[in-house]
């Protein structure tokens, strides 16, 4: 059930009977309470179409609106804004049709079960997840349940990265700690890696194959040690994952998917027999300049080694030949100037670029008493996924990176995770929807026969709710709920879910303090209430479900 979409079809039916225009009015939540629940621009969408002041536009159309039975107290404010509250009777009609059929009416079939692909966190193999990587995976997972929920057929892939320089000086890092762990005395290249996790993996090797490989070459060494050091942190990666509540359909190796199976250089000779390739300066270069690039782009280098360019064109050729229509990816911001050019690769090689998209997860800055904490994967400067974990409750931590739009800077305040109690945002929430569970508790041991009641009323009205303004409140944010999903799944926008549950949470808790529902006289009234507040307990569950986030019972 789409509540405001049901609105602007009602609204938007009233404009094409006045103007003979097919138009959808766009409803929202009104920032001035006291003009209105909703407001809507359309009055300024259709002046330039009917060359008519935007203000006349809408006091033709509120005359149609005043006498709507959905709405009352309609009102234009400038330069033409529509404003209006919803009847209590198309409120209270709408919540009952919305508890009455919660399961079935939260589900919006617009993906109709087509393919979507989603990758997300993909973090190089070259040590334990950190904290950055986790808002990566809290802001994915909480993607693909939005995308599901829509009707999305998805998978989650995670693109291990285990070809190119950077495993080749990781695993030597790891080689050379090995042979130090047997006395050999070892100069450590600066450029290596120089965490103490390197000398973790290493020793980890010592205990599983002891001194298998002192004894061979340098050459063999190194053979062996891009597989061992590589394996081991996809071990790490892959349990701090579960223990995170998030877990992948694919795991995806560039070397052994793409090089090995001959898909990257099946890829270059695609583009080559299509005449898209140019040769410059010994290189193979894709010709993207003819398509808006700002220059060449090297795919094969003068020394005969596939750059990373091709593998990633070959990467998600692959994804479409998989039979994927949708492709999301989630990149750091290390790789904007990234997007371009491969939307450029694909569109030359006829792949559909618009089913292509690049969401950004910005860097987190970690804040521990008023400090910036910084960190570096090559320096060993990190906090461990593992570490957040142990010192932060999963709930807080994802709740926490939900909490902006992923292409936005996030402050993380240590502290507050830390703080257990209602300043905390994440069980601010989950403590509206405890204190929901515990007024049922509590009619259990008071009144059971009421309570037997209830469970087994059939609603076939709320006619008593929406009195008192605090409860009106609260009907009115439960009711938009599905609007919500649909609003965050459409617009890859997770954190609109953690905004809306910070307002249901507000608006319950005021009810809660201002309303003492097990007190109420009215049967009826109490056991309407008591449906109310049920209903939001619903939608508490079931968006920090879509959170990948508890609600606790009890707190």
């Amino acid at each position: 059930m789409l509540f405001k979409e049901i609105i602007s079809e009602k609204i938007s039916a009233i404009i094409n009977d006045l103007f003979s225009i097919d138009v959808s009015a766009h409803i929202e939540q009104s920032k001035l309470e006291k003009v209105g629940d909703f407001s809507t621009n359309i009055a300024m969408i259709l002046a330039g179409k009917l060359k008519t002041k935007p203000l006349d536009i809408a006091n033709k159309i509120i005359e149609r609106l005043e006498n709507a039975d959905f709405l009352e107290n309609v009102n234009v404010t400038n330069p033409g804004f529509i404003n209006f509250h919803v009847s209590k009777k198309f409120l209270n009609e709408t919540l009952c049709k919305f508890y009455n059929n919660f399961e079935q009416l939260i589900k919006i079939n617009i993906g109709e079960n087509k393919k979507y692909n989603i990758e997300f966190v993909s973090a190089n193999p070259t040590g334990p997840l950190n904290v950055v990587n986790a808002r990566a995976a809290s802001t994915g997972a909480a993607l693909a349940n939005l995308l599901k929920r829509i009707g999305y057929d998805v998978t989650k892939e995670f693109y291990i990265n285990d070809a190119g320089n950077q495993i080749e000086i990781f695993a030597n890092s790891v080689r050379l700690r090995y042979l130090e762990l047997f006395g050999e005395k070892i100069d450590f290249p600066p450029d290596h890696y120089q965490g103490e996790y390197v000398i973790e993996i290493a020793k980890e090797i010592k205990k599983r194959r002891a001194d298998k490989y002192i004894n061979l070459s340098e050459t063999e060494q190194r053979a062996a040690f891009k597989d061992l050091a590589k394996n081991i942190v996809l071990e790490w990666q892959k349990s701090s994952l579960k223990d995170y509540g998030v877990e992948f359909d694919v795991w995806y190796s560039e070397y052994d998917n793409l090089h090995q199976t001959g898909k990257v250089m099946q890829t270059l000779e695609y583009l080559k027999n299509n005449n898209l390739t140019i040769e410059e300066d010994g290189a193979i270069c894709l010709n993207s300049k003819k398509s808006g690039d700002d220059k060449n782009r090297a795919l094969l280098k003068s020394n005969g080694i596939p750059t990373y360019f091709l593998a990633d064109l070959a990467y998600h050729r692959d994804k479409f030949e998989r039979g994927f229509e949708y492709i999301l990816d989630l990149w750091g911001p290390d790789h904007h100037g990234h997007i371009k050019r491969t939307e450029i690769g694909l569109k030359m090689m006829n792949l559909n670029v618009n089913n292509f998209k690049v969401m950004i997860i910005q860097q987190v800055n970690f804040i521990d008493n008023g400090e910036h904490l910084k960190m570096s994967k090559r320096k060993g400067q990190i906090i461990t996924l593992n570490e957040l974990m142990a010192d932060i409750p999963n709930d807080v931590s994802k709740f926490f990176f939900l909490m902006r739009n992923s292409d936005s800077h996030l402050d993380f305040d240590i502290q507050l995770a830390k703080t257990e109690s209602q300043e905390n945002p994440v069980y601010y929430v989950q403590y509206a929807n405890a204190r929901i569970k515990s007024i049922f508790r509590k009619l259990e041991e008071e009144d059971a026969r009421l309570f037997q009641t209830f469970k087994s009323y059939k609603f076939d009205n709320l006619d008593k709710l929406s009195a008192d303004e605090s409860e009106r409140e609260l009907m009115k944010i439960i009711v938009i709920y599905t609007d919500e999903i649909k609003g965050a799944a459409l617009n890859l926008q997770p954190h609109r879910i953690t905004n809306y549950l910070r307002k249901l949470a507000a608006a319950f808790h005021s009810y809660y303090n201002k309303i003492s529902i097990l007190s109420e006289n009215d049967e009826q009234t109490k056991l309407q209430r008591l449906a109310l507040i049920d209903c939001a307990s619903k939608v508490f569950v079931d968006a920090l479900k879509i959170l990948n986030i508890s609600a606790p019972e009890k707190m």
